[in-house]
Order: structure tokens, then sequence, then C-alpha cells
């Protein structure tokens, strides 16, 4: 065994030690497996992950090693409809993968990303309380927020300027700042403005349903909602708004009528305010954000280039290692490129879920979790799953599913009700037998 062989084996065997006692200890503190979790997902850049086999982002690594350790405390698991879902759409990439309809790198990701976010929700969201869970959210993704607004105003992000190492191609990708009209496009640790955006969406949310003081609650808000506006992306922009009107209109519970004539109030001034501000960038930005419109438009030719299960014909793969679908080297549309990578059906499924949330949401039996969800919509359709928002947008997924299975639970079936019950002891029986209720006279003069 040559000296690197060594060195890296000694590696591995420390990374696999480190990763036993942080196991050992997530399983002994719940709370302390969401925080590491939800800190990662706003905090750790994509390229700092690790190659074993094969590339391992952070948010993966810390999502499988929550799963392993919450299936460790031997809880007992109700099955929920997104779960049977989940697993069925699991088995059809097995069968994909099987009879070479996707490649490693898809299954890979539908797994470790996909897959490990999902239970990383469901088994947190069971594991500890809602409350607790969306305040830390709001607490951690409110600092992230804060961080971007002052990238923003100074121009500096410290994750692409002193994290610097790692996986240099996808530091390369990832760890460059966009512009826009002239201005840098604040991105955070998630290596992409739509990225970042779209996650402060699910932190308005799952915020505004926290045990918070209303006013430390709409701080949070304005922080994440100023976030998104410093991206300078629509998407994420629509999102925060989408997620504070789905809250005020269809959240049952959690906030006062008080907190909601604020909150409409200030959708409505700061709808304003953003219009007249960010107009500038945008008429400023010229072609560059109506040719990104028009972009994204012409993706849409590509449905009718999906097949019902695996990767599209339309797929290709250049000297360079470049893949493109149809001429299109970048998908911008989650549904769309999970509909070219793994067929329509899978995609058509996971869409019906969604008119199932949104449907509840409408009947307001929805959570903070599925309102999260919901407000991602404008998000799947404009930005494909790429860096730890991946794990973000599933992992609100996993959360919705407890809070389905939850609401499942505290509702039980109703009795059909007795009217009346009156103890009659028969000549020849000694047990109380129901009778019809008695009927009274109607009194003359009464009120009606």
């Amino acid at each position: 065994m040559s000296a690197t062989e060594l060195d890296r084996l000694l590696a591995y065997a420390a990374l696999a030690a480190l990763g036993v006692l942080g196991v050992v200890a997530l399983r002994r503190w719940p709370r302390l497996a969401a925080a590491v979790l939800v800190v990662t997902f706003a905090f750790v850049p994509i390229w700092l992950g690790v190659t074993v086999i094969a590339y391992w982002q952070p948010a993966s690594v810390a999502a499988g090693a929550v799963v392993v350790a919450l299936l460790l405390r031997r809880s007992r698991h109700v099955w929920s409809l997104p779960d049977l879902v989940g697993v069925a759409l699991l088995f059809v990439v097995a069968v994909e993968l099987g009879f070479g309809m996707i490649g490693l790198t898809p299954a890979f990701t539908a797994v470790t990303v996909y897959g490990f976010a999902y239970l990383a929700g469901r088994l947190v969201g069971r594991s500890v309380d809602a409350g607790w869970l969306n305040g830390l959210v709001a607490v951690v993704f409110g600092l992230a927020g804060a961080l971007a607004v002052v990238e923003f105003v100074t121009g500096l992000n410290p994750f692409t300027t002193y994290l610097r190492f790692g996986d240099a191609d996808l530091l390369s990708v990832w760890g460059t700042i966009q512009t826009r009209a002239g201005l840098p496009r604040a991105e955070g640790a998630f290596g992409h403005s739509l990225a970042l955006g779209s996650s402060m969406a699910v932190g308005v949310a799952l915020a505004l349903s926290s045990r918070f003081r209303p006013a430390v609650r709409l701080a949070l808000v304005a922080v994440m909602a100023a976030a998104a506006a410093v991206t300078l992306s629509r998407t994420g922009m629509v999102c925060c708004i989408l997620a504070v009107l789905l809250s005020v209109v269809c959240l049952r519970h959690g906030l006062g009528r008080r907190l909601r004539v604020i909150l409409g109030g200030g959708l409505v001034v700061g709808g304003a305010v953003l219009l007249v501000l960010l107009r500038t960038v945008f008429v400023e930005s010229g072609a560059e954000a109506t040719n990104s419109a028009a972009y994204r438009g012409r993706l849409l030719d590509l449905v009718t280039a999906m097949s019902p299960f695996g990767l599209t014909s339309q797929y290709s793969l250049s000297s360079t290692g470049t893949p493109s679908y149809g001429g299109f080297a970048s998908i911008d549309n989650a549904a769309l490129l999970t509909g070219l990578t793994y067929g329509w059906v899978p995609v058509l499924v996971l869409l019906v879920l969604l008119a199932g949330a949104v449907l509840r949401a409408v009947q307001r039996r929805a959570g903070a979790a599925t309102i999260a969800v919901i407000a991602l919509v404008p998000a799947f359709f404009t930005v494909a799953f790429i860096t730890q928002y991946a794990l973000v947008a599933w992992f609100v997924v996993g959360l919705a599913a407890t809070e389905l299975e939850t609401g499942a639970r505290r509702s039980p079936r109703r009795r059909p009700a007795i009217p009346f019950t009156v103890p009659v002891r028969a000549r020849d029986a000694a047990t109380p037998v129901l009778t019809a209720p008695p009927s009274f006279p109607r009194v003359s003069g009464a009120r009606r």
C-alpha cells in the first residue's frame, strides 16, 4: 500500500469515527439534530463536501446523519400518503436504473438529496416540537437573510471570498457572484441568488407560525423579505409575497387578527415600495431580464420530449462532459428537469400531491410547512433543484407530510350521536334500553 493510499484510508477512518460520534450525539438530542441540519442549510456552501466513492455535499451529509440518528430512536412510524408515494417513486427510480433508463448520478441524487431531505423532515418533524422547530428555522434563516443584506450593501460575500477551497469544479460554478444592472446579487452560502430567495420564502412561512412575539416574527419576516429583494430575483420575491399572503388567508391558528391586518397592510406597502425601487433595476438590466424570461418560456418546448419513464431521448453529453436537453445546457425548471430525467409519470404524481396540498390550504387545514411548499410553486417552475436549496425544499415537504399525519391523528372519526337515552327497567330484564326522545307539546305564544 502506497503512502497516498494509506493517508486516504486514515482520512476515511477518521471521518467514519467522527460520523459515528455525531450520530450518537444527534440520536441523544433531536433538537441538536434539527439545529445542525438547518445551520448546514443556511451557512455551509455546496463546494465544501467530501468525496467518498461519489461527491457528498454538506447538506446531504447532515441530512443523512440526522436520518440515521433519528431512525435509531426506534419510535413508531405512522405511514402517510406522501410516504407511500415516496417509496413508490424510489422503487421506480431503482427500476429505471436497473433497466438502464437513467444513469447512476440521477439515482444517487434521488436518494441522497431528495430522499434524505424528505426523511429528515419527516423524522425531525415527529421528534421535535413544531413551534420550536419553526422558531429555529426563523432565527437561522433570519441571520442568513441579514447577512445577505449586508452582503448586498458592502459587496462582500464571506463564503465566496474566504471559503475558496473544497471541490474546485463546484467552486467555479457556484462560487461566483452574479450581477444584474451592474449590481451584485446576494447569494449568501446558497451559491445562487435564486436558491437564496426561494429558501427565504420557506423561512418566512415558518417564522409566521413560530412562538415568538408578533413584533419578533414581523422583524424576522422583514429581514428575510429584504434578503429576497436584494437577490434581485423575481422568483424569490414572488415566493416570499406568496408565503405571507397564504399565511394571512389560509392559516387557521397562530396569527391573531391584529397581526393579520399588519401583515396585509405591510404586504401592500412593501410590494408597492419594491415595485418602485426594483423597477429601475430591471429597466436598467435591459435585455438581460427579458431574455431570462424568454428563455424559460422556450424551455416549455421540451415538455413533449419527456418520456413516461426514464431519461428523455433528447439528452446528450458533449465531449467535455456537459449535459444538454434538446440543445438547452441549463434547465431552470425543477418540474421540467425532473420529468426529463425520471419521466413525466413521476412528475404527474408529485403534481397531484401538490394539488392536494393546495386543496388543504383552501380549506384552511394546512399548517406552516404546507404553506411553505405552496409558496415555492413559482420556484418549482423557474428554478432547478440546485445547491442546498434542493434539500431545503424536500425537507419542508417532509415537514408538510408530518403535518398531514398529525392532523389525521388529531381528528378521530366522529361517532354517531345518540339523541336521547332513558334507562328503563323492563319487567323481565335488568338492563337499560334506549327509547326515543320524548315529544313536548308546543306552548302557545312561546318565542320561536
